[in-house]
């Protein structure tokens, strides 16, 4: 994986029959957002930014790995912020 200033970055996790995509992507000032986005478009960003796209993926993989996929799927009243 590249950290190239304009490549959004995802990959998908299943566990259990549910999917997550994770994107990672540039905020246009040197830094990546984290988003993890479930099969129905519910979605969880992260508040902090991510020096590069590298940590950022990693940070999405272990929230995943950590927290349980039933943390990112939806459908939620608000967007849920990290």
């Amino acid at each position: 994986m590249k950290s190239t200033a304009d490549a959004t970055q995802s990959t998908e996790i299943t566990r259990d029959g549910k999917t997550v995509r994770i994107d990672v992507y540039p905020d246009g000032e040197g830094h990546w957002i984290l988003e993890i986005v479930d099969q129905d478009w519910n979605s969880t960003v992260w508040d902090e930014t991510f020096a590069i796209a590298e940590e950022a993926m990693r940070a999405g993989v272990e929230a995943v790995e950590k927290e349980g996929i039933d943390t990112f799927i939806g459908p939620q009243d608000e967007p849920s912020v990290h």
